[in-house]
């Protein structure tokens, strides 16, 4: 019997399995690369501890579907968590979200005038329509002054290239920029709360998988997509699947949801007429468990500046008392954007956990250098999408040629190339199995895909 298959099991995936499953039943298979499900938003145990895969959190200006999703739908209980950041800058941590006048006490009331004065006056400048640079556009939004003490380093450190080479669509995507919205917000000076799940934010994804397999879905772990044969007609008919064993074997199929890498997918797809691939940034995700406990009772801590090699650190201690609750001392999440090829990638774990250590006592979030009871990292070689100049042309070529495909769907962060959060991954997944199942597939996924590629994730 075919098989409608979903390749991925992260929360994309993993909902579009359930929702089909729902309907299909056993006819939906899911394949997944990794011994674990969940993706980018995966819960891990290693050591005792349990730990998410990165720093998470539910916003609480998620659409309340999302919530009714999660909640009655799936089984998720969430916990209503304080928010309390700390933003690193110029050797202090101030409030984050960033209250202005937080920003005062760090820069001096000089300084803070002229950067003040400077967004003023570049309201009233002359600038070009058409921008396609992140640094053109924020040159335009915030002035140079701005642009220069707050959001250029960040740029260069999160993404790992000159600003002048990010598109202004990565602006927009992750939204930093400054607007009388993010002004009043900041003037308020309310750091508002989050929604976690109790056990982890893979909760989310182990209860998508309960349902999956309850509806007599199998899940194959650890396996790979090696081929997509299609008809002379451009049909997808089946696949070649290898194994944990190494066993390969074909599979018949209906229906193909690809939630990897697009341009992966078109690689493997189109080998014989290959084209450019899109560019990813990555991300190293340091371990740690310390003795002592922290003075700070921030949750999470940003490090936007070059200065600092750190980029996000979380306080897992901070999200649910539930996790590690008999393990004594703090257990850190560090996060710091690289990817291949970068110094930092190619570091072993010994000294990145040296780096961390002193880092952490460089910025203050350490007294003293830590006593380290235990430590691991994982290195994420595809973790956010990098909006280069010229992306949308190569994007565009990888996508029109997948859509020619019948039977195929490509979702999810990595398969659309998206900026987005756990809600947008859970709405797609809701909404074109809803296309799969009323068997359409062109005009109504295209225009789908068109209103996801307008998301913004939150941070």
């Amino acid at each position: 019997m075919k098989k409608i298959i979903i390749i991925g099991a992260g929360i994309t995936g993993l909902t579009i399995a359930k929702e089909l499953s729902d309907k299909y039943g056993e006819s939906v298979l899911v394949i997944e690369k990794e011994a674990y499900i969940g993706g980018l938003a995966a819960t891990l145990s290693q050591d005792g501890f349990t730990f998410d895969l990165g720093s998470h959190r539910l916003h609480p200006d998620y659409p309340q579907k999302i919530f009714t999703y999660l909640k009655e739908t799936l089984g998720v209980e969430l916990l209503k968590m304080p928010r309390n950041g700390a933003l690193h800058i110029q050797g202090k941590f101030i409030r984050y979200p960033a209250n202005i006048f937080n920003f005062l006490k760090v820069m001096s009331l000089k300084k803070s005038f002229i950067l003040f004065t400077s967004y003023v006056l570049n309201l009233f400048k002359h600038h070009p329509k058409d921008v396609k640079t992140y640094e053109d556009a924020m040159l335009k939004t915030v002035g140079k002054k701005i642009y220069l003490s707050l959001y250029k380093d960040f740029a260069k450190k999160l993404w790992g290239i000159d600003p002048s080479l990010i598109a202004v669509e990565g602006m927009k995507r992750r939204n930093v920029t400054i607007n009388l919205k993010s002004i009043k917000k900041a003037l308020s000076g309310k750091t508002g709360f989050f929604f976690y799940p109790k056990h982890g934010i893979g909760e989310i994804a182990q209860k998508l998988e309960q349902a999956v397999l309850r509806n007599h879905v199998t899940i194959i772990k650890e396996a790979q997509l090696k081929k997509v044969f299609l008809d002379n007609e451009q049909k997808v008919t089946k696949i070649l699947l290898k194994d944990p064993s190494g066993k390969e074997t074909e599979i018949e199929a209906s229906t193909l949801v690809s939630t990897i890498p697009l341009d992966s997918l078109h690689q493997m797809i189109y080998a014989h007429d290959p084209v450019e691939e899109l560019d990813w940034r990555g991300l190293l995700l340091i371990y740690l468990h310390l003795k002592e406990p922290l003075d700070l009772a921030n949750d999470t801590f940003y490090f936007p500046e070059l200065t600092t090699t750190l980029g996000r650190v979380s306080n897992n201690n901070k999200f649910s008392p539930f996790l590690n609750s008999s393990i004594e001392g703090v257990f850190l999440t560090i996060e710091i954007p690289s990817g291949p090829g970068e110094k930092l990638w190619a570091m072993d774990e010994t000294q990145l956990i040296d780096m961390c250590s002193r880092e952490l006592v460089k910025t203050g979030i350490c007294k003293s250098p830590p006593t380290i009871l235990n430590h691991f990292s994982i290195k994420l070689d595809k973790a956010y999408p990098l909006y280069s100049v010229g992306w949308e042309e190569k994007l565009g070529r990888i996508y029109n040629n997948l859509k020619k495909i019948k039977g195929l769907y490509t979702l999810g962060r990595r398969g659309l190339f998206l900026h987005s959060n756990i809600d947008h991954a859970i709405l797609q997944g809701i909404e074109i199995s809803s296309i799969i199942i009323e068997g359409h597939q062109d005009d109504l996924f295209d225009k789908k895909v068109k209103e996801y590629r307008e998301f913004t994730a939150r941070d």
